[in-house]
């Protein structure tokens, strides 16, 4: 216990030193050692490094504790560096240095804390892009770090997932690496070439997926475990602020995939073979607009239940709805049900005055204004709505998805399927603003597998179709779960049942 050398990349004012320093002083105790000194021999196993000198100078009042004024306790290796860059190589190599980092040959050499490396890395480091500033201080940055991670520190890598690198760097071979991770690590897009570069020269052994809101952050957490130069094999599952146990799941592939499938377990989220025949983006072109696209409707939206004073007392808003997130459900629009916001204003029956667009915004609106299916994002399922006939404009972030009027109800169908909202949860958990809702890109949408079986399928579209134009919101439920089966059936689902049981337990509720 005593040899333990751990380290902590982003320290802040020292919260894992202590509880790792904590730990291996009761340890000692437990074998015989005297509680004076096995705290003493506890603080040399421990090392920070941060960027910012007054955290570093908690964590050291952290380490030393109730025993700072004893003057045979040694003191606290605390070092204010940037560690992102305070590695060159890999990992126990740790002999290059950057310009400014204080104290990095503290932690090599002969005497250094760890020469041939750390034996555990663990830490909450920051969640941030800090590759997004162009200060040229920034830009500098940004150079040294692609430098050293090459295309894991894109533009929009947050410096949470470079830590897990850096640390794997720092870590010594069999050494453990486990720090917290926002919950869209395992998913995002950003983070495909840092999940592809930790397991090129390490294991990934466990996972613990927090689930209750664990830390003070409203962002949803998971902390991978990895283990450097360890062989490939089940990945252990904890779950919750007690870390309890949730089975095993597969080894992730190796090349930037999705890790959130590894949830499945701990979440109740079925898993099942999808009998699939291409993707929607086969089909259908799916886009999404922007703060361009919301910027410009500024000023152009107009309230059917509150006529516009400047148009006069006998012309009524025109122009096609401007249909929100909240005002879609599955299969259900409410548009002119239910109030919803845009522009920082509330709104029953929003319109767009195409006449007050500028060109740019109007030959958009144009584009828009065609046959097509408008997916909510933010949600717990995935809520898509149909317009034949291209009557409706999209408001940020709906997502586009235009295809012929025939097919309009087919793709709906598909979007909600309960496979395919399975699939789209181990998928993409985390990407949403809290750790149960979905939030798709266009790519995303565009990635989600058509069935295979059309019989079932075309089933699946008059279902949705009778469900979005029932006027009562029971009626529209029963078809709705009418789709969902259908669905089911022409995904090749052998056993439905949990399936559907999941996913109705997952939708809104019903709407008067």
């Amino acid at each position: 216990v005593a040899a333990l050398r751990i380290l902590d990349p982003a320290c802040g004012a020292g919260a894992f030193l202590a509880a790792a320093a904590d730990r291996v002083a009761r340890a000692l105790i437990a074998c015989g050692a005297a509680p004076a000194e096995a705290t003493r021999t506890a603080r040399c196993t421990v090392v920070g490094i941060d960027l910012d000198p007054e955290a570093a100078r908690l964590c050291r009042a952290a380490l030393a504790g109730a025993d700072g004024d004893d003057a045979h306790a040694p003191e606290p290796t605390v070092l204010v560096a940037d560690a992102l860059l305070l590695v060159d190589s890999g990992a126990g190599a740790m002999g290059g240095r950057s310009a400014g980092d204080e104290g990095a040959a503290r932690l090599t050499g002969p005497g250094g804390c760890a020469p041939d490396g750390f034996d555990l890395v663990v830490g909450n480091p920051p969640f941030l892009t800090p590759l997004r500033r162009r200060s040229a201080a920034d830009d500098a940055r940004r150079r040294a770090l692609a430098d050293r991670y090459g295309r894991a520190a894109g533009a929009q890598t947050d410096a949470a997932a470079l830590f897990l690198l850096a640390g794997l760097r720092m870590a010594a071979p069999g050494g453990t690496v486990c720090m917290i991770e926002p919950l869209s690590f395992l998913s995002a897009h950003d983070a495909a070439a840092v999940r592809a570069a930790v397991l090129d020269g390490a294991a990934l052994v466990g996972l613990w997926d927090a689930q209750d809101r664990v830390f003070d952050a409203a962002v949803p957490v998971c902390a991978p475990v990895l283990v450097r130069h360890g062989p490939p094999g089940p990945v252990a599952l904890w779950t919750g602020r007690s870390c309890t146990p949730a089975g095993q799941a597969p080894a992730p592939p190796s090349d930037g995939a999705p890790w959130a499938p590894l949830l499945a377990p701990g979440r109740g989220v079925p898993v099942v073979d999808l009998a699939d025949d291409g993707t929607v983006g086969d089909e259908a072109e799916v886009t999404a607009d922007f703060r361009d696209q919301y910027y410009g409707l500024l000023g152009a939206v107009v309230d059917e239940d509150a006529p516009d004073p400047d148009a006069g007392p006998s012309r009524p808003p025109t122009g096609p709805p401007l249909v929100t997130s909240g005002a879609i459900d599955p299969a259900r629009l409410l548009w002119g049900r239910r109030t919803v916001r845009f522009g920082g204003a509330s709104f029953r029956r929003p319109r767009v005055d195409l006449s007050r667009l500028d060109p740019t915004q109007a030959a958009w609106a144009g584009r828009r204004l065609v046959p097509k299916v408008l997916v909510a994002t933010q949600t717990r399922v995935l809520e898509a709505v149909a317009d034949p006939v291209g009557a409706l404009l999209p408001s940020v972030p709906v997502v586009t998805v235009a295809a012929p009027s025939d097919r309009v109800h087919h793709l709906g169908a598909l979007v909600i399927a309960p496979p395919v909202v399975a699939l789209a949860t181990l998928r993409h958990a985390g990407t949403g603003l809290g750790g149960g809702s979905l939030r798709l890109a266009a790519r995303d949408v565009a990635a989600l597998p058509r069935p295979a079986g059309r019989a079932a399928w075309d089933a699946g579209a008059a279902a949705f179709r009778a469900a979005q134009e029932a006027v009562d919101p029971d009626e529209s439920r029963a078809h709705l779960l009418a789709c969902g089966a259908a669905m089911c059936t022409a995904f090749g689902v052998a056993d439905p049942e949990p399936l559907l049981a999941w996913w109705t337990r997952r939708l809104p509720p019903v709407r008067a």
